[in-house]
């Protein structure tokens, strides 16, 4: 419920990532936090369900990312039990690499897909949500 609930525990996560940083900034409120960063989201599943971290082992994972590791290799005795921060990502097209027009263009198509519900299907498929549909 609060940062306070895991003082004390030893923390995975994923990193260098986004989350990774919601991960550090969260230890810096916490004086007996231990945290390990891993090479990739299924090490640290893995060695959480395994009892790796010990008994007072948790992570930090996108939700998303999470729910469909745990479902698609089974790792048992893993289960979501709060929300850090939300995080929104985005899409950065590199203007060394991509026209004005070739942004336009790829920015058509996501608003196409977006508003015809093909974005929505896709994320809904993987037990994901969908960004919000760009204005019509």
């Amino acid at each position: 419920h609060k940062p306070d609930d895991i003082d004390g525990y030893t923390l995975a996560v994923y990193g260098p990532s986004g989350v990774s940083r919601v991960a550090e900034d969260l230890a810096k409120q916490l004086a007996n936090l231990r945290g390990i960063i891993e090479v990739d989201n299924q090490s640290v599943l893995r060695k959480l369900s395994g009892g790796r971290y010990g008994a007072r082992g948790v992570a930090v994972l996108s939700r998303e990312v999470g729910d469909y590791l745990i479902a698609r290799d089974q790792v048992p005795g893993v289960k979501p039990i709060g929300e850090v921060k939300k995080i929104d990502y985005a899409i950065g097209l590199s203007r060394q690499r991509f026209s004005a027009e070739q942004a336009a263009q790829f920015n058509a198509v996501i608003r196409h897909l977006a508003r015809s519900g093909t974005t929505l299907a896709l994320a809904e498929r993987y037990g994901m949500k969908a960004a919000v549909p760009a204005p019509k």
